[in-house]
């Protein structure tokens, strides 16, 4: 036998056969992933969600704006860039500030920077100040999740008529977002706890 060879393989009927090693990404699970230094204030966190063979990669980022801008941004598949993970989890059914910041720490520290994003996202959403407060809590709670939902569907459909972005957006949350979490509608609030916690680890 030669002392350099590395092996790996063996016979099988008087064929030779190779071990090949494969590296996966292990699924479900989220990766932590710092950036550049620890004063940058960078950060990705990584989710590869599998279901029945479809892989949907979520990233989410943390990242001090250079000016005014949102700290905590996620993309996942079919909507293109990023956006800013509260209006996904107002889509999602945590419609009101409070119940966000609470889902995602009980750390005041934490909860500084999401109000912050609160407040930058609120002018994404365009939202009318006087208009809701009129409403009650429960139709408020409403009007915010289909905000944030038509939000969405701007960015995935955008120039298709309002009704169709609609459907675009709560199709594609349900079937591309955390599909291994279910792809039906009533797992949406489920999987803005799931966000809330990775945020917190984040």
């Amino acid at each position: 036998e030669d002392p350099k060879d590395p092996g790996g393989y063996f016979i099988v009927n008087g064929s030779e056969r190779a071990v090949v090693t494969m590296e996966e990404i292990a699924p479900n699970k989220i990766i932590l992933e710092r950036i550049d230094n620890i004063e940058d204030r960078h950060a990705k966190a990584i989710v590869t969600s599998i279901k029945s063979g479809f892989r949907a990669r979520i990233t989410l980022e943390y990242k001090k704006p250079r000016k005014s801008g949102v700290f905590l941004r996620i993309s996942f598949p079919y909507v293109p860039g990023e956006i800013p993970l509260v209006i996904l989890l107002r889509a999602l059914g945590l419609c009101t500030d409070g119940e966000i910041i609470s889902k995602i720490s009980e750390d005041f520290n934490f909860q500084m920077y999401i109000a912050d994003d609160l407040q930058v996202s609120e002018k994404d959403l365009k939202l009318d100040s006087d208009e809701r407060l009129s409403l009650s809590k429960e139709e408020r709670d409403e009007y915010l999740q289909k905000a944030a939902i038509k939000y969405i569907g701007n960015r995935g459909a955008k120039g298709m008529t309002e009704e169709y972005r609609i459907k675009r957006a709560e199709d594609v949350i349900d079937r591309y977002l955390l599909p291994h979490m279910g792809i039906e509608s009533d797992k949406r609030y489920d999987k803005a706890i799931y966000l809330a916690e990775m945020t917190e680890m984040l």
